[in-house]
């Protein structure tokens, strides 16, 4: 428990480090540009949102000075093995261009300082997929109802995209636009694509490929 709870205050400490220093960078960026700066610099708030009985979703809230903090929220999710400082050198511009409202960067589920609910790969392969959208999904939409938020803008970056998209075609009503960024996966994989195509590859390949297909990842 100690050395937990040391390693989740050192990833506190890193996320916190790392907007510092992305905001830093944005304001020499302005210097050596010439571009007007706001009056306030803008702030970040990490929180942990309570999304059930054992779950929770942590984010940073990134405040412009120009932005209305009642308007719609800008809502950046992160690729596969990120967590929200993927956006800390964006965090700062994104804020003060957007303006309409603050922008929230999540870490997903099973990710960074969010909780890490049980999770069973599906021995289908359809059911699998359905499974792993909703794993993401239901988190994000439990997340806005605990912010109490109607509608929102919301953007993914590659794995973040994808689940963007699932989130989208479950609740239309809840997204005013959807920002794909390099997108993962949207598409259907062709008609003629065999997922067991890695028969020929090295043997480390085929050691990581059944590895990834019973569940471990970077992320175990």
């Amino acid at each position: 428990m100690v050395f937990t709870s040391y390693r989740i205050a050192s990833l506190r400490k890193a996320e916190e480090s790392l907007f510092a220093s992305g905001l830093a960078w944005w304001q020499e960026w302005q210097e050596w540009h010439d571009l007007s700066t706001p009056g306030r610099p803008t702030t970040f708030e990490p929180r942990d949102v309570s999304t059930g009985p054992k779950t929770h979703v942590h984010m940073v809230r990134a405040t412009a000075e120009s932005a209305d903090p009642n308007g719609m929220p800008l809502v950046c999710l992160h690729g596969f093995a990120h967590g929200t400082s993927c956006f800390y050198t964006a965090a700062a511009p994104l804020a003060e261009a957007y303006a309409a409202g603050p922008v929230f960067i999540l870490d997903m589920p099973g990710c960074g300082l969010s909780s890490r609910p049980a999770y069973a790969i599906a021995a289908d392969p359809e059911q699998r997929r359905l499974e792993a959208e909703n794993f993401f999904c239901d988190e994000l939409e439990a997340w806005r109802k605990a912010m109490g938020i109607e509608r929102m803008v919301l953007a993914g970056h590659s794995v973040g995209g994808h689940s963007a998209f699932a989130y989208a075609e479950r609740h239309p009503e809840r997204v005013e636009r959807l920002v794909l960024i390099s997108p993962a996966g949207v598409p259907r994989p062709p008609e003629d694509f065999d997922p067991k195509g890695h028969r020929d590859k090295p043997l480390l390949f085929q050691l990581a490929f059944s590895l990834w297909e019973r569940g471990y990842s970077p992320l175990s």
